[in-house]
């Protein structure tokens, strides 16, 4: 079975917001922090950032870090890909 990630329909409306001319610059040098990036929403913003090439840092939080480590294969072991595996309801310390 497909992942739903990898489904060419998904792939093509991800380029396609990616490809939005949106004021992408004003995110350069900035981080982001995504609680539930593993989820449907904060995933596809991964994805559409990373296919963008922003020059952002991405502070991704979730509960499985297993799960993030397949889900976020392609940006995984960039520089400005951080993950951080915890549950949002407990107290978070990120040190950035």
């Amino acid at each position: 079975m497909t992942k739903a990630y990898t489904h060419p329909l998904y792939l093509q409306d991800v380029a396609a917001v990616a490809a939005l001319p949106l004021p992408w610059e004003k995110l350069d040098g900035r981080t982001l922090v995504l609680s539930g990036a593993t989820g449907l929403i904060g995933s596809c913003l991964v994805d559409v950032l990373h296919e963008r090439g922003c020059k952002c840092s991405v502070v991704a939080l979730g509960r499985s870090e297993q799960r993030a480590r397949e889900r976020f294969a392609a940006c995984w072991d960039s520089p400005l890909f951080h993950f951080v595996e915890c549950d949002i309801n407990d107290p978070l310390s990120l040190g950035v």
